[in-house]
């Protein structure tokens, strides 16, 4: 039902949002659409193909703060708050105490806010109801967010394990099911040996040393093989440089075939498709489309000159990735010496033992 409420009021209310910010001079209902991606919700055109739907209203008149509202596509609650105006930026920040849901209905998450950053005491739940943990927030004056600390955890029979951040941490899975990191808190901060294992592929395991916070070394294990690393996810680079080399370095080396008109191909249409191995090597490739038999001999004696990549890396451990990347380099803006450059670039991961998104998005 109040998913047809949603579709109506989108036959009469003005909808006008940029990058999640709103002007604070308006006094129009807002409504945005968001769709979850790997890295981040991004704004969608239609509800057709949003995961949840944002409603912005206008300034209660006691207190000057926009109210906002969030559903989930089955017509359920998924957050509520109040957002500040902020005439110097333009924009508005959350404020005071904001609450997100599960799509079950239950409470996920409590927070308060000053000036867009969590203040005090942040309250985590699980799917079920029950506590999970408690962070400490610390304000920082002169940063984008205040700092966090790791106040409270409850482990899943709801026995408290760690108390104003002192104690064993545990963190679930998104089910609060499975454990998939465990260690000591000291402080507020992890501290000591931390012990876990990859969401997506349960054969490596992995130990990170921490002192009052901060990583100092982090090492994994798979089948059999140990693997340093700095960062859980590592998308796959060229050796020689970035994207933008590769492209630069392919046709460099490239020895367009004629057509049938005995023209040379034109390749700003052209995509290609390839494999970067575990080692680095490229493997599959291939011009998406008909390109012909000649083209994909020419690509591939182009791309054996290119040199290797560095792969696909999780917890340290290299993976294969599939790639789709257009031959085009579009030039965007130019100012004094700087311009913009985009190449439409996506890849996904192939060999995880379970279902796993490392996607990387366009550029």
């Amino acid at each position: 039902m109040l998913r047809f409420i949603l579709r109506l009021f989108l036959s009469f209310l003005i909808i006008f949002l940029f990058a999640g910010e709103v002007k604070s001079q308006s006094r129009d209902t807002i409504i945005v659409y968001y769709k979850n991606y790997a890295d981040y919700p991004r704004q969608v055109s239609t509800l057709d193909s949003a995961d949840y739907v944002r409603f912005v209203y206008p300034p209660d008149s006691s207190d000057n703060l926009y109210n906002i509202s969030e559903y989930y596509k089955n017509g359920v609650l998924k957050f509520i708050g109040k957002l500040d105006a902020q005439s110097k930026t333009n924009t508005l920040l959350l404020k005071g105490s904001c609450v997100s849901y599960y799509p079950t209905g239950k409470k996920q998450n409590i927070a308060y806010y000053e000036d867009g950053k969590k203040v005090d005491l942040e309250y985590f739940f699980r799917p079920d109801g029950t506590i999970n943990y408690v962070k400490k927030w610390i304000a920082q004056a002169w940063d984008y967010s205040n700092s966090e600390l790791l106040w409270k955890c409850y482990d899943d029979k709801g026995n408290q394990i760690c108390d104003n951040g002192n104690g064993q941490w545990i963190i679930y899975d998104a089910e609060c099911k499975n454990i998939i990191l465990r260690g000591q808190i000291k402080n507020g901060l992890m501290d000591g040996e931390w012990h876990g294992f990859a969401m997506s592929d349960d054969s490596i395991k992995y130990v990170c040393k921490y002192n009052k916070g901060e990583c100092i070394s982090a090492i994994s294990y798979s089948n059999g093989v140990t693997y340093s690393f700095s960062t859980d996810k590592e998308i796959p680079t060229y050796r020689g440089g970035d994207m933008f080399k590769f492209l630069y370095s392919l046709k460099a080396h490239l020895k367009l075939p004629n057509d049938v008109n005995g023209r040379k191909i034109n390749i700003d249409t052209v995509h290609i498709s390839f494999i970067i191995e575990k080692n680095g090597k490229l493997t599959h490739l291939e011009a998406i489309g008909d390109a012909g038999p000649k083209l994909n001999n020419a690509l591939n004696l182009a791309v054996a000159k290119c040199g290797d990549w560095v792969p696909s890396k999780y917890f340290g451990v290299p993976l294969r990735t599939a790639v789709i990347v257009s031959l085009k380099i579009k030039e965007g803006f130019k100012y004094a010496d700087m311009y913009a450059r985009s190449i439409e670039l996506k890849g996904q991961i192939l060999d995880f033992s379970k279902p796993g998104d490392l996607s990387f998005p366009a550029k």
